[in-house]
This record gives C-alpha cells, sequence and structure tokens, in this order.
C-alpha cells in the first residue's frame, strides 16, 4: 500500500501547546513501559512487531532494538510473526501474539480459553507489562492514519534503524548499525 502524507507532519511533532502536551503525556508512558522489566527483550519485540506489521507501521516495521537482537531476535524470527500459528516459536510467544491480536482487533472479545492459557505462560505482571506493551505499540496508528510514520532516524541500505535505549525512550540511541557493531 502506498500512502502519502495526509497531515502536515510538523503539527504532529507537537509545537502547538495541546499536542505538545500530549506528546509529552505519550512519551512518559512510552518510557515508564520501557523501564518494565519483567517480560523478555525476544518477546517484547516480537509483539512490537506483531503491532507494527498488523497496523502496517513503516517507521515500526524499520526499527530494530539491540536488546532485542541480543536476545536472539534475528530477520527470520521476525518474519515468522505473520504466520505465528504455524511457526516453530514456543507456546509461550504464541500465547503472548494471539494476545495481541486480541487486544488489537476486539479486545472486549478475548475468549475465556485464550485467559486460562496467558495464565498459564505469564505471571498477572507479566501480563499487565504484556497489555502496556501492546498499547504503546498501538498508538502509531495515528501516524499510519495520517501518513507521517516515516522512519527519520539514521538507517542502512536496507532501510533498517538500530535502537539502543536503557528505559528512558528519549535518550534512545538511533543508529544505521547495531550497537554490537558501531562499538568496534
Amino acid at each position: 500500500m502506498t500512502r502519502g502524507i495526509r497531515i502536515d507532519p510538523a503539527i504532529v511533532r507537537g509545537e502547538s501547546s495541546p499536542v505538545k502536551a500530549v506528546r509529552q503525556a505519550h512519551l512518559a508512558f512510552a518510557e515508564a513501559v520501557a523501564a518494565m522489566s519483567s517480560l523478555d527483550p525476544m518477546t517484547v519485540e516480537l509483539v512490537r512487531r506483531r503491532c507494527a506489521r498488523t497496523h502496517d507501521c513503516r517507521v515500526c516495521q524499520s526499527i530494530r532494538y539491540d536488546s532485542a537482537l541480543q536476545a536472539g531476535v534475528d530477520e527470520s524470527a521476525l518474519a515468522k510473526v505473520d504466520h505465528y500459528e504455524d511457526s516453530d516459536f514456543e507456546e509461550r510467544t504464541k500465547v503472548a501474539l494471539r494476545i495481541t491480536d486480541a487486544i488489537i482487533r476486539r479486545p472486549g472479545e478475548m475468549s475465556e480459553g485464550l485467559i486460562a492459557h496467558a495464565r498459564m505462560h505469564f505471571s498477572d505482571e507479566e501480563l499487565i507489562e504484556l497489555c502496556l506493551h501492546i498499547a504503546k505499540n498501538s498508538t502509531q496508528k495515528i501516524g499510519v492514519a495520517l501518513g507521517t510514520d516515516m522512519n527519520t532516524h539514521p538507517a542502512d541500505e536496507r532501510g533498517l534503524t538500530f535502537v539502543s535505549s536503557s528505559s528512558s525512550v528519549s535518550k534512545a540511541t538511533y543508529a544505521a548499525r547495531p550497537a554490537s557493531t558501531t562499538a568496534n
């Protein structure tokens, strides 16, 4: 699908006071979710990817987190997200992706069976964090709808940007190479 810009990106960047306040609140929310640590980086990244693919967010599809790469997420794992039910992912990962789909598509219709299955694989704390990551990774719907979902960070020849971050989204480092290769 080809999408053009549908609204002035300067408006979305938040130079007006009401938009700026919302962007600051969103950043605080994103940082708080990123600071959570119950879930492993692989689960967080595969859920982020599922959100990106479902929403068709160009920025989110072009970003790779160094923490996920270090945890073993590679391009083949990311490609499996589209057909995760038929993949060799562990059941825990499949459950996380099922929850992602349910929350994104029809949260009020999440089956009791899925909830029971989720409780077999995740603690309450992990489930809360999972839901918050899904919420954080679903805010890009606005950028997709407005056509402002373009990666403006340094990217490699494939258009990928690598992100190094602790828990601070605002202090993340964006590069055209993973941190493990840029440090050499």
